[in-house]
C-alpha cells in the first residue's frame, strides 16, 4: 500500500502491473480503487507436438522469405498497420527496429516476411527470437496487414514461425497476446499453445486506457 501510494503520489497516471490475476491482487486492486485495463496472455507449447510444422508452406498466392537489408520500411508500415491500437508495438520507429536488430539474439532469418504475389507487396510478417543456447523461444511480433487479415494467412505463418524456432533449437515456444485479441488467441489455440500465465494491468484515474 504505501508503495503504491508513493507511485500514485509521483504518477497519479500510473498503471501498475499484477503479474498473475490471482484473487489477493484483485482485493487490492478494487480496495484502491483501481480498474483493470489490459490483460496480456501467456501462452506456450513445445515445438514437436505438432506434425503441421514438419514442412510447413506460405498460403496459395503468397510468398515467404527472411527479412533483408532494405525491408525496414516495408515491415514498418505493416507492423504499424496491423497494431494501430497497440500501446507500445503499434508505435515502432525505424530507430526502435533498428535498436532490436543491434541485439545479439536478432537473425534475419528469424523474421519470416509473406507477400503477395500479384501486387508485390508485403503483408504479414512473423518475427520470433531466440538466444542461442536458450531451450525456449519466442513468438515476438505477429503482425498480419488488416487487408489481408482473415484470408488464411496468421495459422501458416505461425507454423513458419515454429517451424524456425525448432530447427535454430528451441524446445518450447511462448508468447505474449493481449487477453482481447479473441482472432490471435484462436490462431495460437489452434495451434497447440495453452495460456501459461496472465498479467493484468490496473489504473486509478479516469485517464484513457492504453
Amino acid at each position: 500500500t504505501a508503495l503504491l501510494t508513493t507511485a500514485l503520489e509521483r504518477r497519479p497516471d500510473a498503471r501498475p502491473w499484477a503479474h498473475g490475476d490471482l484473487p489477493p491482487a484483485r482485493a487490492f486492486a478494487a480496495h484502491h480503487g483501481m480498474r483493470r485495463v489490459r490483460d496480456l496472455w501467456v501462452m506456450s507449447r513445445a515445438v514437436d507436438t505438432d506434425p503441421a510444422i514438419t514442412d510447413p508452406v506460405a498460403p496459395q498466392g503468397f510468398s515467404a522469405r527472411s527479412f533483408r537489408p532494405g525491408d525496414e520500411q516495408a515491415w514498418l508500415d505493416v507492423n504499424g498497420r496491423a497494431f494501430a491500437h497497440h500501446p507500445e508495438q503499434g508505435r515502432m520507429t525505424l530507430a526502435d527496429l533498428q535498436a532490436r536488430m543491434a541485439e545479439s539474439w536478432f537473425d534475419p532469418a528469424g523474421l519470416i516476411l509473406v507477400w503477395d504475389e500479384a501486387s508485390g507487396e508485403l503483408v504479414a510478417s512473423h518475427w520470433t527470437k531466440h538466444e542461442p543456447g536458450d531451450e525456449a523461444g519466442e513468438v515476438y511480433v505477429v503482425a498480419v496487414a488488416p487487408e489481408c487479415q482473415g484470408r488464411g494467412i496468421a495459422g501458416p505463418l505461425t507454423a513458419l514461425g515454429l517451424a524456425h524456432l525448432r530447427d535454430a533449437g528451441a524446445s518450447s515456444v511462448e508468447l505474449y497476446v493481449e487477453g482481447d485479441n479473441e482472432p490471435a488467441k484462436a490462431t495460437y489455440t489452434r495451434r497447440g499453445f495453452v495460456r501459461a500465465a496472465h498479467d493484468v494491468m490496473y489504473v486509478h484515474t479516469p485517464a484513457r486506457a492504453m
